[in-house]
Order: C-alpha cells, then structure tokens, then sequence
C-alpha cells in the first residue's frame, strides 16, 4: 500500500525493512508487518487502500508508526533511543484511550459509510447538501459520531453522543450541510466504546457558487500588561494587541468586519465566554482570528492557564483564564477558518501525566517573560516521552478543526522585546502580515516561526497545537 517495491535496506533473518524516497525530501521505512517510521510530512503524501476504497494515511498511524520496531528490525543497539521511542508511543497510545493490548490480536473497528456518496456529481452548484449515513459495530456498543469538513467538525470536537442507546447499527440521513466555496473533504466517522474510531473515506466535492460569495474576518484580541495584585506587570501586550487590529484591517480592509479587543482589567474569564456570542453569527466561508498576548501559567497540576486581570499568580485556578475557554470560542461556529495565536510562555501543549521537567512557571520575571522558563532535556534520547510523540506522531485529535499556534514550547518563555516594543513572536506575525505575499497558514506559521527562532537566538521556538493538515486554507 505504499508501492510496489522499495529498496531493502536492511534482512536479518525473518526481518525486512524497506526504505523508499517519496520524493528529494520525505521518506519511509517499512518492514513487512506494515510498520513504519518515516520523515514529519510523508504521511501527507501517502495513502491506505483497501480493495475499492482509499483511506487517509493518518488514520492507522495511530498503529502502524512504530520508529521503535523498525530501529529494532535495522538491527540498531541504541537500546536508549528504541525505549524512548517505545515510551512515546505507549504515551501516544494512553492519551488518545485506546488500550495497547488489543494490537495483539486483529481488532475491529466500527464501519461507517455515507451510503449516497456515488450520487453527487464533483462539482456542485447548490450551497447544502444531504448525507446518508450508516455505521456498524457488531462487537461494542457505538458512542458518537461527528462529521468533518475540512478537518472542522460541524458537531463540535466531542461529536454527537449516541452513549446509552445501546446501539449496534446506525442510520440517519442529515440534511442541510453547507459547503464552503471551492474545495470541500468531507469525512464521516463513529467510535465505539473502546475508543476506536471507523476509517473514514474521504468524499471530495466541490462548490461552484453561481455567484463568489462574500468572505468576512472576524477579529478578537486580548492582551493585558497590568494585574489587580500590581505585581507581574508586562510592557507590550496591549500594544501587541493594538498593532495587530491595525495591521489586520489594513490588510483586510472591508472584509474585516469585526474587531473586539479585551484589555487589562477587562480581561476576565466572564468577559471571554460573552465573545462567543458574535462568533455564532459568522458564516461557513468566514475566517475567526484569535490573539491572546499575556502570561501564561502552569497550574500545580499541570493546567494551562492564561493570565486574567484578577490572576493569583501562585495559585492560577483563581482569576486565571483556562485555556479550554479560549478554545471553546472556536468550538462549534460556523466559521471553518479559525486561527489562534497565543502570545504566552509555557504555551506549546503539555503533557500532564508525568509533569514537566525543571521548574514550571507559576510568576514571571517583570517585562522580560511571559511565564516562567521550563528547561529543556536536550538529545533525542533525553528528551521526554511526550516531547518525543509530538515530534514522531501525527497529532489524530483535530480537535475544534482550529489551526493553533503558539509563541513557545511547553518548556520556553515567550520573550518581550522593548527594543521592538512587542512580544517577538507578535513582532514576527505583523512582519509578516506587512509582507505583500499571499501566504496560507501553513507558510503563515513557519515564516513565523523561523523568524521568532532568529530574533531570539534560538532561545524560543514557535509550536502548533492543532493543524488543519488536509485544509491549508489561505490567510490572505
């Protein structure tokens, strides 16, 4: 299912690894059992097929990326860097719910089909359509399904329950689904109660509006320099804030129809959840931004929060903002080109189980850092278990179908510059919204991020939480 044949790079005994050259920059190596390791992107140019049908290739990722048993079939003695790469999976594997122990055995995953897929033509010129679907799991109960269109779920992350209704076989047909202009990947899927989810088979269409249709930006950003306890004060986030509403609607002219801007006192959790309100007015076609310019904070559990103008710095659970609130401005809208950009140390996502190594941020250093600084744990094989799956593993929860960036890792600080009068990672991003270049947000991030990368001398690095990885729309 990758091709014919590839070079064999290495047989010992009853194991064989085959190394094939996608083209001059990605590449995968396979043994015969269908396990891979294989460079950051290739999984965007490969596939699964099975028999008729053709399944994107990250939705058996999740079993068959094992860098581990492939170091092992090359015969490597690095024991260090096969267990570190055994411990990233095992976390991969607990984090998405899904017991490690039914690899042993053929497992079964629920089947879902949109049964009048055959029936549209591939261009279209109506705005909705209707989708009949069916799903089937004869071993365990089904627990909700979701529909995606361009990686954005239109129920929301958490799909629509079917939980308690003992279900073994699904049907329904949903009507009145609108289509974005252009290309739309629609995607159906349901999972059972052992978390596995049905393979999906992508049904691409797309919409030929008799008429282009209008496309709005909707803008909010937050930014708070000062704190009701007068401590922890920074220099340049409303100013981040401020530029950025500046830049934007230059940049989009009448299109950005919206800018709503929270600032120091008026930045509290309360204020936050009221912005959803005319996020529910967008439309299918609209782009959300998102900035939220501050500190970010690491709770003594390992919650992430954002600064809130009433924050107990030693205690964030009190004042802080939860970063779940943010994301849930972006949770179920109607718009499906949503970008946010945290400004904020720590905000890269961390891992929970274990804790973070060093000390996290709880206070920061007066204008200079947005959070404290969480070290790094330098090579490969010393890096954590969770740093290890981020940068092996394709991140399978799409999440709010949001693409999310932030200013630095879960262990870097997100620095403030007075010479630039800004946040560096904000600096980079009005750089680039000043540059001429139409960009989508895949090129929007990685501009950004070799620039944040120069400016500070490699002492921060920009990270997505979540990307749109099948739906690279266009920023501008």
């Amino acid at each position: 299912y990758y091709y014919p044949d590839g070079e064999i790079i290495s047989r010992s005994g009853k194991d064989t690894v085959r190394f094939y050259a996608i083209d001059s920059v990605d590449w995968i190596l396979t043994d015969k059992k269908g396990y891979f390791y294989s460079s950051r992107n290739a999984n965007k140019k490969l596939f699964f097929v099975k028999g008729n049908d053709v399944f994107s290739f990250e939705q058996l990722d999740f079993k068959y990326n094992r860098p581990d048993l492939i170091l092992q079939s090359l015969g490597s003695k690095d024991t260090s860097l096969i267990n570190a790469y055994k411990r990233a999976f095992e976390k991969r594997i607990t984090r998405l719910g899904i017991d490690p122990g039914l690899f042993d055995s053929e497992f079964s995953v629920p089947e879902s089909e949109i049964l009048n897929a055959g029936e549209f033509r591939e261009e279209l010129q109506t705005p909705t359509i209707s989708l009949k679907l069916k799903a089937v799991d004869t071993s365990q109960y089904l627990d909700r399904y979701n529909i995606w269109i361009n990686d954005v779920p239109i129920y929301g992350q958490k799909g629509k329950s079917l939980s308690g209704k003992k279900l073994h076989e699904f049907n329904e047909e949903v009507t009145g689904i609108r289509l974005n202009p252009g290309l739309n990947r629609i995607e159906f899927s349901v999972f059972n109660g052992s978390g596995f989810e049905s393979y999906r088979k992508p049904l691409i269409l797309q919409y030929k509006p008799p008429v282009a249709e209008k496309e709005n930006v909707y803008f909010i950003g937050i930014g708070i320099n000062e704190f009701a306890s007068g401590t922890n004060s920074l220099k340049w986030c409303v100013n981040d804030i401020q530029e950025l509403a500046n830049k934007l609607s230059i940049k989009y002219g009448q299109r950005l129809v919206t800018i709503d801007t929270l600032f120091n006192a008026n930045v509290t959790p309360e204020n936050i959840k009221k912005l959803k309100d005319r996020l529910y007015l967008t439309g299918v076609n609209d782009k959300v931004i998102i900035s939220f310019s501050g500190h970010g904070l690491v709770s003594k559990k390992y919650d992430y929060f954002l600064s809130g103008y009433n924050t107990d710095f030693s205690n964030p659970e009190r004042g802080g903002i939860p970063y779940e609130d943010i994301e849930y401005l972006l949770d179920s809208i109607p718009a499906r080109k949503k970008l946010l950009l945290l400004d904020a140390c720590n905000s890269g996502e961390l891992d929970k189980s274990n804790g973070l190594p060093g000390k996290v941020g709880e206070s920061a250093k007066q204008g200079s850092e947005k959070g404290g600084i969480v070290k790094n744990t330098g090579g490969t094989a010393n890096k954590n278990s969770y740093q290890l799956m981020r940068q092996l593993f394709l991140n399978l929860n799409k999440g709010t179908g949001s693409y999310i960036i932030a200013a630095a890792q879960d262990y870097q600080a997100a620095l403030e510059n007075s010479q630039l009068g800004h946040g560096i990672f904000t600096y980079c991003i009005l750089k680039a919204i000043e540059n001429g270049t139409s960009l989508n947000v895949a090129q929007f991030q990685e501009i950004v991020r070799q620039q944040v990368v120069k400016l500070s001398s490699g002492k921060q690095e920009p990270t997505t939480r979540t990307e749109t990885g099948n739906y690279n729309w266009k920023l501008w």
